[in-house]
């Protein structure tokens, strides 16, 4: 999981019962606006997301917070068929704003570091990782706190001190 051509099978409500499969994986920013706040996503810095909806249409997202507000809200288009985040290398300084494109990779499998201060970062500030080992070293350079997909989904971060 996590690397190669991931496809997904559609089937289409019609007398022949055609499939349909398209890609689903991630693509580049480009000059993409966020689908939440409608700034340019590629002048951000990283880690950004992104989705990909049973259409096959992309949708960016500037930061993490949004990826997590769009998320959280119904949509039209449906569940997306992909979420993925940009991970950072462990060393990357989150005060840097960087806004070079980093790996993506399905969010569920990436680690999360939450609390570190961050300027100018649409939503709480959250950084992602490759797994629970770059996480743990950022969060030893950084300090925050370590979290999963799952619990990221749970949290509600404006409840936290």
């Amino acid at each position: 999981p996590g690397g190669g051509l991931v496809s997904l099978l559609i089937w289409l409500a019609c007398s022949s019962a055609e499939v349909v499969e398209i890609a689903v994986e991630p693509e580049p920013i480009g000059l993409a606006e966020c689908a939440v706040c409608g700034m340019t996503v590629g002048e951000q810095p990283s880690p950004r997301g992104q989705v990909q909806h049973r259409d096959g249409q992309h949708l960016h997202l500037c930061s993490l917070g949004d990826l997590r507000a769009y998320l959280a809200a119904p949509s039209p288009l449906g569940t997306p068929v992909g979420v993925w985040v940009e991970v950072l290398p462990a060393d990357l300084d989150p005060s840097q704003r960087d806004p070079n494109q980093q790996a993506w990779m399905p969010a569920s499998e990436a680690a999360y570091l939450g609390g570190v201060p961050r300027a100018a970062i649409m939503g709480e500030p959250l950084l992602s990782y490759a797994g629970p080992p770059e996480a743990q070293q950022a969060q030893g350079l950084w300090g925050g706190q370590r979290y999963t997909w799952e619990q990221l989904e749970a949290t509600d971060f404006s409840r936290l001190p």
